[in-house]
């Protein structure tokens, strides 16, 4: 997960696998399309997630309540 006031460092430091600029590879990535690159040395899938499915994809509670009859925290 990246947050937007780390995209700066991080376009310091990615590098696209198949040697295009990496301004290019997150164009495709906006597009909706999954690429790769390299990232310490190390190969990271990069792919777009709109806010929607951020909680069923990692298994969390976008906005957590108490259950019926508990009391608030």
């Amino acid at each position: 997960m990246l947050l937007d006031r780390d995209l700066p460092v991080f376009l310091e430091r990615i590098a696209d696998v198949r040697g295009r600029p990496a301004e290019r590879l997150l164009e495709e990535v906006a597009r909706g399309a999954e690429a790769q690159a390299m990232l310490q040395g190390k190969k990271v899938p990069i792919a777009s997630i709109s806010a929607a499915d951020v909680p069923g994809r990692f298994g969390f509670v976008a906005k957590p309540a108490p259950r019926a009859g508990e009391p608030e925290c």
